[in-house]
């Protein structure tokens, strides 16, 4: 007998077509609640009146702000990334373990030269 969820044949529950779109769905109805309600409390409580600069209110200025931060971080690390990461060195050197993992994943416990 097989524990519940265990059958390696069994899908994971986001293979399922019907599972994204309804996830994406969501997702797209989640941000247009989000921008209805920040339209209606711009709106409704004259935050645009306190802006420092004409672009400030433009409606949506936030959002865009934020996502073009969120842009400049990540190409930024990608860049940084580049700049100090260690060059890629082969761990094993010439000698490439011979020995297959079991089960386990642990190998036979020799080291992994075949000696």
């Amino acid at each position: 007998m097989s524990a519940k969820g265990s059958d390696p044949k069994r899908d994971h529950w986001l293979d399922d077509p019907r599972t994204v779109e309804r996830a994406v769905r969501l997702t797209y109805l989640v941000c247009g609640l989000s921008l209805a309600a920040g339209l209606v409390f711009l709106f409704a409580t004259h935050a645009y009146d306190h802006a420092h600069f004409g672009f400030e209110r433009w409606p949506g200025f936030p959002a865009l702000y934020g996502f073009l931060a969120f842009v400049i971080v990540v190409y930024g690390g990608i860049a940084l990334r580049k700049l100090v990461s260690r060059p890629d060195e082969d761990y094993y050197g010439d000698r490439a373990p011979v020995d297959p993992p079991t089960e386990d994943g642990l190998g036979d416990g020799d080291g992994g030269g075949g000696d």
